[in-house]
């Protein structure tokens, strides 16, 4: 099961969903019309509550351990999509590197189509952690 938060430009608060299946996670998902939501927010003139949108999914892994996907909105029609979940990662001590669990482990695309957040979404709600692994990465680690 599922927790979902969505959070609303024009609202103080997000609304939140608690144990949802994958049907009624996607379901929510697909209500937001992100395009329309960006034109929205600059047609208003206002400063929102929030200035962006997202759409947060939890669950918690086999060992009990939580695991998070956000999209979120960026500029115009591409969204962000950050991963979150526990990672052993490299950490280094005085004389040598050891490695040690990363509760909140995270990575991140910017600036990505709709096609490839929904895709994202779909893996992580049928527990396709290695089509996260392999697609969302951080750019800056490539260079």
């Amino acid at each position: 099961m599922f927790e979902i938060s969505i959070q609303s430009p024009f609202k103080y608060k997000p609304d939140y969903y608690n144990n949802c299946d994958a049907d009624i996670a996607m379901e929510l998902f697909k209500l937001i019309d992100w395009v329309q939501l960006y034109q929205t927010i600059l047609a208003s003139g206002d400063c929102p509550e929030n200035p962006y949108y997202y759409y947060e999914v939890k669950r918690k892994n086999s060992l009990g351990e939580e695991e998070m996907i956000c999209i979120s909105c960026m500029v115009g029609t591409n969204v962000c999509v950050g991963y979150f979940r526990p990672k052993p990662v490299q950490k280094r001590g005085l004389f040598k590197t050891k490695e040690v669990l990363d509760p909140k482990f995270q990575t991140q695309l910017d600036d990505v189509d709709i096609n490839f957040a929904t895709g994202c979404l779909e893996a992580f709600l049928k527990g396709n952690t290695a089509y996260l692994e392999n697609n969302l990465y951080d750019k800056e680690e490539l260079t």
